[in-house]
């Protein structure tokens, strides 16, 4: 199910109109260039965006973020009452078939918290295993492609950034701010100028 920021419920899959921009090797020259995913809100009534989410959890087994966004989307998809402001988005370089999501396609995963309009606070984020892991990934930039959907639809986001991530959240425009742990980030939009993810979905 889809909860969009005025209420309105989606019963499929969406792509939303903002392509983020990752950076893929060549497989034959080895060069990296840019070139634009797509990003999709996850429908928690569609069996197969669940599935996908448990398959990730088991793939990218580092850290257990993926795994515990899957148990969170599978709860809350069970749950009679969804509208709790959880919202899950994935980067993908899928272009089309977006109700069969493929995970072996899947860059970057976020969990989100509307806690007012515009305002988010990003539980956990995610980038492919590879993209981490390899010297050479055939995909860079997975989390920041994420972190830049996001900023197009949020005017502020915050997060409890670990340690080792701080320098990442940096790089992608996000302030260290004094909260209640001590990792606070933060990204506030001067321009006031984002889109209604309703008005974004196809």
């Amino acid at each position: 199910m889809k909860i969009n920021f005025n209420n309105n419920i989606y019963f499929q899959a969406n792509q939303l109109s903002f392509k983020p921009q990752v950076v893929k090797r060549d497989e034959t020259t080895g060069e990296y260039k840019t070139e634009k995913a797509s990003m999709v809100e996850i429908d928690l009534k569609n069996p197969n965006d669940i599935k996908v989410m448990k398959e990730l959890g088991e793939k990218w087994d580092n850290d257990y973020l993926m795994e515990n966004m899957a148990d969170n989307a599978e709860n809350i998809a069970n749950r009679e009452d969804q509208a709790d402001n959880h919202r899950f988005f994935a980067v993908t370089s899928q272009k089309d078939n977006f109700e069969n999501l493929n995970s072996d396609k899947v860059l970057s995963f976020c969990e989100v918290h509307d806690e007012t309009y515009n305002k988010a606070k990003v539980e956990y984020i995610q980038s492919n295993a590879e993209s981490t892991t390899m010297y050479n990934p055939k995909y860079k930039r997975c989390g920041s492609a994420m972190l830049d959907g996001l900023k197009h639809y949020y005017n502020y986001i915050y997060l409890y950034s670990l340690p080792c991530t701080i320098q990442f959240y940096l790089n992608n425009e996000f302030k260290q701010v004094k909260g209640p742990k001590e990792y606070n980030m933060e990204w506030k939009n001067s321009s006031n100028l984002q889109e209604d993810i309703k008005n974004s979905r196809k």
